[in-house]
């Protein structure tokens, strides 16, 4: 995984990315990204330092992780193993009964590609364990892009909100 320092483009020669909130299990890790285009420094210092709650809502075809920053709104950002290319694709661990799962938040602003925050959190060993499970299922059951977006585009039109879903998340 290449390094990049907070002030610097997220990623070498690019400079604006489309809004948005993605999540990715593969080689280089597990890692949240948030695309938000001039972030405020109320939403900077929120990711930077706040406390942070997880959830997960699982579906045969893909599984939504649902993050919330102190004092800031829900957001979801759906994940496949399947989506992810074979020769990135990695196989969750086995956690010891210490151990729970490191994961890098960063945000970037969309508009100028410029990394504003890094941040490494250790989430809930309950959403470590719920995570590693939901991607084994995912791994026993192979689907297509056109499946992992056909239920995208339907759990879009049934919830108008992440805080929505989580009336069908697995942590209560």
């Amino acid at each position: 995984m290449r390094i990049t320092r907070v002030g610097e483009l997220f990623s070498p020669n690019v400079t604006s990315y489309r809004e948005g909130i993605h999540y990715n299990w593969d080689r280089a890790g597990n890692a949240l990204q948030l695309f938000f285009p001039n972030p405020s420094p109320r939403e900077i210092n929120a990711i930077r330092r706040g406390d942070v709650s997880f959830n997960l809502v699982t579906y045969p075809e893909c599984l939504f992780l649902l993050v919330q920053f102190e004092g800031m709104p829900w957001w979801d950002a759906p994940y496949s193993w399947w989506v992810v290319p074979e020769n990135q694709r990695t196989e969750p661990p086995e956690l010891a009964e210490d151990e729970s799962l490191l994961m890098f938040i960063f945000l970037i602003n969309a508009n100028t590609g410029i990394l504003q925050v890094q941040r490494p959190i250790i989430p809930p060993k309950s959403f470590a364990e719920a995570l590693i499970e939901a991607v084994r299922e995912q791994m026993r059951n192979p689907i297509n892009s056109t499946q992992y977006n056909e239920r995208i585009n339907e759990v879009y039109r049934t919830y108008s909100s992440p805080a929505e879903m989580l009336e069908f998340a697995q942590l209560k």
